[in-house]
């Protein structure tokens, strides 16, 4: 495309203004050449009939007196001729290089490359940068949503052969489960995570005497505690007392729920542990099935500090209009929330190359891409035949809205670097990459810091094995599985006692003597005690083959954001506990959470509880009982267990504090919930921050904002015209005057605010020289293309997504809960 063909000389600005053309190009085609682009800019061969989605004005100028609007929006133009191309619905300016007395178009580029069927004979139009990146398919991109290995069709040879993180949305998902766990296991358990929040107690743990009192403390805590932490919340109506277990107290010589020689290994197991604690600084807790991983020393004062500065950062650039997350009553101001401009399928641009990166996100990638369509439902149907599933991972007895096919949250990709750290690879969803800089990197600091307290609590689970055969962590209970004992043993010891007649029933026990009668009233299941410490198979070393950045050097992790503050008032001076969840759905992949607190003030102690759901096929066929014999079982492990009982398979963890300097990580095999909270003075505010961090997958990566340039209008706006008033008012005086009042005109996103701060009197002074108006033809077709743009999405727009993404995640978690209570306990056959 040389800069004097089809004219033979020179073209000078105000001349070539007046002979633009619309260029109407497709991007999916293969069929319009670089040539054929060449001759729509001259104005040759064009068809002004043919209408394509992207309109593109261009401008030359050969006046070396002229300063390049090119030089505005990209940096980049050349000695003597200057070409702008600005896409004035609202995408990235596209730009004409000049090299010698050629000039080279770089049109906006589709590196979404074409459907397997056709990507042989079809090549897109991009640029240098996307025709070298590898294109990649994921589950909604390229592969249908419920597809389990974005690799590869191998089918089911292949699965035995594949990794995950298990995730514990439903039954039918993969090694989710726990064992049924005794209530006085439960109790070692709680009293363990207490005495690790005791100061030093790694050394003190090894110290007799203090030993010595801890277990006196132990000791005296009453059953009560022990059960109510063991049974509660396991019914639909927590409140309704006879939906749970009868507590029975302490008859005769019995012993308590926290015995000796239960103190006895929980004293051997805390000193395994802060061996572990001394050389790694994670504490292992409530670990069983799976396990719960906290540290409140490994975030360091300088890292808090930086944390803590960004927040107030972005407290103040927010404080004009401060982002309440809806319903919950402005207690909660979100400064980084996924929820807002998440990917929206038919709406969101992607690219299928993973492109986007940080520093480059808006001013290179805003506005490109191709509209990701929804899943068509004849793949939605293939995929759920049983080659595409593995383990029940994609099992039919899954709901399918347990996937949405709407809306998926934004992770961003996250190197591992070579001495350690790792680097954000792609811009974090929400947090400017420019304005943020600094949060970034403090954020990088605290993913490190997380990742050894992922890797602590993941265990990987293979096709065909078992956590025992590879991996870390506990992999057995403490207390197994043992045939019923009862104090008194002897009915005969009842005999003499006297029991309330009510008791007695007679109207049910009249075929049984009044002696047995009375030993069924009064007997205490005798609770199983653990076996020797030293032939724990406990290991807490993490092996290097599991560490994270050994597995994923290469690929790196996927990280989801979310930075939020908790503000009580005087008016408003309690927080509600929050409801049983775990984290995302299943398109998302979420296998782990990190969770950070930064920051409290005036605020009373508050706990996060965590639960799983039991096997009851294996509790059923692997515990020894009577016909119709319940009783020492539901006293034992603090659940009903019979026909019609109403008892859901879930078993109790016990809490954590979620105080403030802790990071705290677990699976995402664990449903949980936070505990209510309010104000400790209620005359006076305060707060409680933190970050989360949520790990997809490694193993199956999803669509991230790699593949997504930003959304936001608001961005691309800035990025155009610069943040502050000050910026915006140099920015225009690059403008011709009527180019101006066009963009002023017909971007949204710059709103009222903006006409107010550059559309003051002497415009004509501030925005430069006077330049040829733009001929009336192409003001009406700009016009009419620009008032139909959706290519960027409005902050009002980001906000009815996120609504209705919110209620269509309230109906999945409601029927997760619902699935959760009707699977229960049924052991009345044999």
């Amino acid at each position: 495309m040389r800069g004097n063909c089809c004219h033979g000389q020179d073209h000078h600005f105000s001349r070539t203004f007046k002979r633009a053309r619309a260029a109407w190009y497709w991007m999916h085609s293969s069929s319009r050449n670089p040539s054929q682009l060449h001759r729509q800019f001259c104005g040759c061969c064009s068809d002004k009939n043919t209408r394509h989605p992207t309109l593109t004005l261009l401008f030359l100028s050969s006046s070396p007196g002229r300063q390049p609007l090119t030089k505005f929006f990209s940096g980049a133009y050349s000695e003597h001729k200057y070409l702008f191309s600005l896409a004035l619905h609202l995408k990235a300016a596209t730009f004409v290089r000049a090299r010698g007395s050629h000039l080279w178009a770089t049109t906006s580029p589709n590196p979404c490359v074409s459907s397997p069927s056709n990507s042989g004979n079809k090549t897109s139009a991009i640029n240098a940068m996307t025709e070298a990146a590898p294109t990649h398919r994921y589950p909604g991109m390229g592969l249908p949503l419920r597809f389990w290995d974005p690799l590869d069709e191998r089918g089911h040879e292949a699965v035995e052969k594949k990794s995950i993180y298990p995730m514990g949305v439903h039954s039918e998902t993969f090694r989710h489960m726990s064992p049924l766990v005794s209530v006085r296991e439960i109790a070692m358990m709680i009293v363990m995570e207490a005495l690790t929040d005791k100061p030093e107690w790694h050394k003190k743990v090894f110290d007799d005497a203090i030993v010595a009192k801890w277990r006196k403390d132990a000791l005296a805590i009453p059953d009560e505690v022990f059960w109510d932490q063991s049974t509660s919340f396991k019914t639909e109506d927590p409140a309704d007392p006879d939906e749970h277990p009868r507590y029975v107290p302490p008859v005769l010589n019995s012993v308590g729920l926290m015995s000796e020689k239960a103190f006895d290994w929980c004293v051997e197991e805390l000193r395994a542990k802060a061996r572990h604690f001394e050389e790694t600084g994670v504490v292992v807790t409530l670990d069983l099935g799976a396990s719960v991983a906290k540290s409140d020393t490994l975030v360091t004062p300088a890292l808090r500090a930086e944390l803590q500065a960004s927040f107030a950062r972005l407290k103040a650039d927010q404080a004009s209009s401060p982002d309440w997350h809806p319903r919950t009553d402005e207690k909660v101001q979100n400064l980084v929330h996924p929820s807002m401009y998440p990917l929206v399928y038919g709406r969101t641009r992607v690219l299928r190359q993973e492109v986007v990166g940080v520093a480059d996100a808006i001013a290179r990638w805003a506005g490109k891409g191709e509209v990701l369509a929804k899943e068509d439902e004849v793949e939605t149907v293939r995929y759920r035949r049983p080659r595409y599933r593995w383990g029940g991972i994609h099992s039919d007895n899954v709901p399918q809205d347990f996937w949405s096919d709407t809306f998926q949250w934004l992770p961003s990709n996250v190197a591992f670097q070579n001495d350690g750290t790792v680097k954000f690879t792609s811009y974090i969803n929400n947090l400017h990459p420019q304005k943020y800089a600094r949060t970034y990197r403090a954020l990088e600091q605290l993913i490190a810091t997380s990742i050894p307290l992922w890797e602590q609590c993941l265990v990987a689970e293979t096709f065909g094995q078992s956590k025992s055969t590879h991996g870390h962590g506990r992999r057995s209970v403490r207390i197994p599985v043992q045939d019923e004992e009862w104090n008194p043993a002897d009915m005969e010891e009842c005999a003499d006692t006297h029991v309330d007649a009510r008791l007695l029933e007679p109207s049910y026990y009249d075929w049984r003597s009044e002696t047995e009668q009375k030993w069924r009233v009064l007997r205490k299941a005798v609770h199983p005690e653990p076996g020797n410490p030293k032939d724990d198979d406990r290991s807490y070393q993490v092996p290097a083959e599991c560490r994270l950045a050994t597995k994923f050097k290469d690929s790196g992790l996927q990280v989801i954001v979310k930075m939020a503050s908790i503000e009580l008032t005087p008016d408003k001076p309690v927080f509600p506990a929050g409801s049983w969840h775990v984290e995302g759905q299943m398109n998302e992949c979420i296998c782990a959470t990190a969770l950070y607190y930064l920051d409290s003030e005036n605020i009373t102690p508050a706990h996060l509880a965590f639960r799983m759901p039991t096997d009851h096929e294996d509790v059923h066929e692997n515990t020894p009982y009577e016909q119709g014999e319940f009783d020492w079982h539901e006293q034992v492990y603090g659940t009903h267990v019979g026909d019609g009982s109403n008892a859901p398979c879930l078993q109790n963890y016990g809490s954590v504090e979620t105080k403030q300097g802790r990071l705290l990580a677990f699976p995402n095999v664990f449903q949980h919930r936070v505990s209510s909270f309010r104000l400790a003075d209620p005359t006076k505010p305060g707060h409680r921050r933190f970050i989360a961090l949520w790990l997809v997958d490694p193993h199956r990566r999803i669509i991230s904002t790699a593949n997504v340039p930003p959304q936001q209008r608001s961005w691309w706006a800035e990025a155009v015209l610069g943040a502050s008033t000050t910026a915006r008012k140099e920015a225009v005086t690059k403008f011709p005057p009527e180019l101006f009042r066009l963009v002023l005109r017909q971007a949204e996103s710059i709103g009222d605010k903006l006409t107010g701060e550059m559309a003051s009197p002497g415009d004509e002074a501030t925005i430069g020289p006077k330049a040829p108006r733009l001929p009336e033809e192409l003001v009406q077709i700009i016009q009419n293309h620009s008032k139909d743009d959706d290519t960027l999405m409005s902050e009002e727009e980001a906000r009815k997504h996120r609504l209705d993404l919110m209620s269509e995640r309230s109906r999945y978690s409601d029927e997760m809960n619902s699935y959760w209570h009707e699977t229960t306990y049924n052991f009345c056959e044999h």
